[in-house]
C-alpha cells in the first residue's frame, strides 16, 4: 500500500502509466539502482545541466533581475541562444507572472503536486502555464497531449483556484504552452474548455484511485519493452544492459 502521505505528481505518475513495475520500485519499495537512462552518457549530463541552468536564468528574470545582468553572466553558446529565444517571447516580470510556483493540494481524499516553471494569470480567471522543454528533440504533438503532465497541471491548478475562489465562481479559463528553446517558433499549445478540465479530472481521479488500490504484487512489467530502454531499472528487471540513444529519447522533463 502507498504511504498515508505519499503525494502524487506527473512525474510518478508518468512513472505508472509507462509501466507499473517501474512505479513500484521508485515510488513505494525505494529501490536506488544506478542504471544509465540515456547513452551517450556525457552528452546527457551536458544537457541535463544546462536543463537546469536555463530554468534558473528565467527564474532570475522573473524574480526582477536585470536582462543585461543575466546576459553577460552566460559564456555557454548554446545557453546564450536559448537566452536569447527566451527574450523574444516577450514576457516580462511582474506580480501576475509566477515563476517556479509549486501548487500542492489535497484531491478528492488524495495529495496532489505541480510544480509550474511560470505561472502567467490574466485577470481573475484566466491562466497560462508555461513549461521550458530542452529536450534535444522536439515530440510530435499527439505525444506531447497523451503525457500526464498535460493532465495534472491544469486539473492541479484549476482545483487549486477553485479552492481559494470557490465553487460559484465562473469557470477557469487555462492554457497550457510547452516551450522549446531549441524549437523556439514551434510551442505546444493546449487550451481546455470546462468540458475538458472535468473529464481530465474525473480520469485523473480513477487513476489514483486504480494505483491506491493495487496490490503489492499487481504492479506488472509493462508490455511496450522499448519503453525499458530509456528505465534505469532495466537490468535490475533483465530487460536489457543498453540505454536508449539520446536522439530517441521520449518526451521527458528533465
Amino acid at each position: 500500500m502507498l504511504p498515508a502521505d505519499f503525494i502524487f505528481s506527473q512525474n510518478n505518475l508518468q512513472n505508472y502509466v509507462d509501466c507499473k513495475q517501474r512505479f513500484y520500485l521508485e515510488h513505494i519499495v525505494g529501490l536506488d539502482w544506478p542504471a544509465v537512462q540515456t547513452e551517450p552518457v556525457l552528452l546527457q549530463e551536458e544537457r541535463m545541466a544546462a536543463g537546469s541552468e536555463f530554468h534558473l536564468l528565467c527564474n532570475r528574470f522573473f524574480c526582477g533581475i536585470p536582462i543585461e545582468s543575466i546576459g553577460e553572466s552566460i559564456s555557454n553558446t548554446q545557453l546564450l541562444r536559448w537566452w536569447e529565444s527566451f527574450i523574444a517571447l516577450g514576457l516580462s516580470p511582474s506580480s501576475n507572472a509566477l515563476s517556479e510556483k509549486t501548487l500542492t493540494i489535497p484531491f478528492h481524499g488524495y495529495r496532489l503536486t505541480a510544480k509550474l516553471d511560470l505561472l502567467v494569470k490574466e485577470g481573475k480567471n484566466k491562466f497560462i502555464i508555461y513549461d521550458w522543454k530542452t529536450n534535444a528533440k522536439r515530440p510530435s504533438q499527439l505525444s506531447a497531449q497523451n503525457k500526464m503532465q498535460t493532465i495534472v497541471y491544469p486539473v492541479t491548478l484549476k482545483s487549486y483556484q477553485k479552492q481559494i475562489l470557490g465553487e460559484n465562481e465562473r469557470f477557469i479559463d487555462i492554457t497550457m504552452i510547452y516551450w522549446y528553446p531549441e524549437f523556439p517558433d514551434q510551442p505546444h499549445r493546449f487550451h481546455f474548455s470546462e468540458e475538458q478540465l472535468d473529464h481530465q479530472e474525473n480520469e485523473l481521479l480513477s487513476l489514483l484511485k486504480e494505483i491506491s488500490e493495487t496490490p503489492l504484487d499487481g504492479f506488472f512489467f509493462t508490455d511496450e519493452v522499448k519503453k525499458c530502454a530509456f528505465c534505469h531499472y532495466r537490468s535490475y528487471c533483465n530487460r536489457g544492459q543498453n540505454a536508449g540513444e539520446s536522439d530517441e529519447e521520449p518526451f521527458t522533463e528533465e
